[in-house]
């Protein structure tokens, strides 16, 4: 008997709903390219809404639905995400505004893509364009080169939010085609948080939906992989822009499983144990004002700029950074380095610890009382067997991490990157 990966979930709470369609296809730079180019495609028109004007007008016409298709990295994975948001059919007085209707305006527009060489071209020219703003902020131009540094024995991984540029401007008509075609037999799950889940799944179970192979293929993995940070470490690079500021970026890799292609996890509990650690850590050292780092450079150096600390899991890397002048360079890596050092130590500020802890834990109770959280929170359950189960004690797992597992953590890890760019 067939079990298609179809999760729709009724929550009576909300006044708008969210739908999507998830397919999961393995990362490297073609790929990345394709996917990117092929979003941008869609989000301008489709077959059934063949320019952006008509695309905009249905939408509109809709009270104001929203339909997005956004890659997403996930280790060494890309999740190609289509996403709708609607105003729920009952808090509107319109007969033709169904679940129905919704789903089926939906369907047209993520099943079915436009692909000419008028909408390639335009798709090509506004990402073209949208690269080029955004590489003009040192910070986005800092991040992208930090993560080249980083996998430049492992290109595939190296491209961050869109994806090679150059790569993207070569693309035929003929390669975005057979890739749109292979979506349909990658591994897909349809989720959604609404309020009347089983009006959206028989629509879908009953009306010629389940066309896609890869909806009866294995969506979640048997066991979790994600990219190690690779057998080199003590790398230092420096670019000089003239800038007024100077952007530094301190790159920790994980030590286990640095000599292998991938890391392959089975034991789950430990693995969202470490995650949560890592998030921890972030919020520690980076957290807000009070936070180590802030708090460290604002008293040592007199200036308080911001810093950031992200723990990415999937890629083996915490990674911290921040925006300083120039002739401050060296003594904000040194801050850095002999704050995770304390860390690694021992040497741990209990009531900040406590601090951080409360703040993911309100984070978190903020952000489930959200439709977009919901459903994101489905497809990681989707994605990673035994998740939901463990996620259920995602409060009791953080108000139970101690002093100990944050230094365990810290040292598991090495320096393998400093960037700067001035």
């Amino acid at each position: 008997m067939l079990n298609p990966n179809i999760e729709y979930r009724s929550d009576p709470k909300f006044t708008t709903g969210t739908i999507g369609d998830f397919f999961r296809i393995r990362l490297n730079k073609k790929n990345l390219a394709l996917a990117n180019l092929l979003a941008r495609m869609q989000m301008n028109a489709t077959a059934s809404f063949p320019s952006i004007s008509q695309q905009q007008e249905v939408l509109s016409k809709f009270y104001d639905m929203s339909f997005e298709v956004v890659p997403q990295i996930m280790g060494p994975e890309i999740i190609m995400s289509y996403v709708a948001n609607f105003v729920e059919p009952v808090e509107v007085l319109d007969p033709e505004y169904t679940y129905k209707n919704i789903y089926k305006t939906f369907e047209k527009m993520a099943h079915h893509p436009l692909i000419n060489e008028e909408i390639l071209e335009l798709s090509k020219k506004q990402l073209e364009d949208e690269y080029r703003e955004v590489m003009e902020g040192p910070s986005s131009y800092a991040l992208d080169k930090f993560f080249k540094i980083w996998y430049q024995d492992r290109p595939d991984y190296e491209d961050t939010f869109m994806g090679d540029i150059n790569l993207i401007k070569d693309l035929t008509l003929k390669e975005v085609l057979t890739f749109s075609r292979s979506i349909r037999i990658a591994p897909d799950a349809k989720l959604g948080v609404m309020k009347s889940a089983n009006s959206i799944e028989m629509l879908v179970r009953k009306n010629n939906n389940l066309d896609f192979a890869g909806i009866i293929r294995a969506f979640d993995m048997d066991e979790i992989v994600n990219i190690p940070a690779g057998p080199q470490e003590g790398i230092y690079e420096e670019e000089n822009h003239g800038n007024l500021q100077a952007q530094v970026y301190l790159g920790y890799g994980y030590r286990e499983g640095r000599d292998e292609k991938f890391i392959h996890v089975k034991d789950i509990e430990t693995e969202y144990q470490k995650r949560l650690v890592g998030l921890i850590l972030s919020e520690y050292l980076a957290g807000d004002q009070s936070s180590k780092l802030f708090t460290s450079i604002r008293e040592e150096l007199g200036a308080a700029y911001q810093v950031n600390a992200n723990s990415y899991h999937r890629n083996s890397l915490f990674l911290i950074n921040t925006g300083i002048d120039p002739d401050q360079i060296d003594e904000v890596i040194k801050i850095i380095k002999d704050e995770v050092e304390k860390v690694k130590k021992g040497d741990i500020d209990i009531d900040l610890l406590k601090k951080s802890k409360k703040s993911l834990i309100n984070f978190r109770l903020i952000a489930q009382d959200r439709e977009n959280w919901q459903l994101a929170n489905l497809l990681r359950q989707e994605m990673f067997s035994g998740y939901g189960r463990i996620d259920d004690d995602y409060m009791d797992v953080i108000k139970d991490i101690n002093p100990k597992m944050l230094a365990d953590f810290a040292n598991d890890l090495f320096l393998k990157e400093s960037y700067v760019l001035k």
